[in-house]
């Protein structure tokens, strides 16, 4: 008996877990072409409507890049890491900007610039236009 594990389960728990974060985009609705990110808006269904977001993780990239489609033609990228804590970030579609998923508190704008008391320093936001049906993101 007094080497058993004990397990604890507590209710409180989750207080303490991560808000969702965006869905990883695959490998094969984007290509990196040098310091180019192309992403394939045709087969993308993870961007299809104004609201969705996801993370785009590769190990050729710095950084993870979270992407949103803040309407129906415009889009934000940024890193996918707050400045605070370094925990993943998360779209808000109803606020219009990104919160962190540690507890949510800590935000940032579509440009990547903190508000709140938490942090002072923005997320790095990168430069994109749309043609041809593609979402091409400067990695610079």
């Amino acid at each position: 008996m007094q080497n058993e594990k004990i397990k604890i389960t507590s209710p409180v728990k989750s207080i303490f877990t991560y808000v969702n974060q965006a869905p990883v985009l695959t490998e094969d609705k984007y290509e990196i072409q040098g310091n180019l990110l192309v992403v394939d808006l045709a087969n993308a269904d993870l961007l299809a409507s104004a609201g969705d977001s996801v993370l785009i993780e590769n190990d050729m990239l710095e950084k993870k890049i979270l992407v949103a489609r803040t309407s129906s033609s415009e889009f934000s990228v940024i890193a996918g890491y707050c400045t605070h804590r370094n925990k993943a970030l998360k779209y808000d579609p109803y606020q219009n900007n990104f919160c962190c998923s540690s507890l949510g508190n800590t935000r940032f704008d579509p440009e990547g610039n903190p508000s709140g008391f938490l942090t002072k320093k923005s997320v790095k936001s990168y430069d994109y236009e749309i043609a041809n049906n593609s979402l091409i993101i400067n990695l610079y």
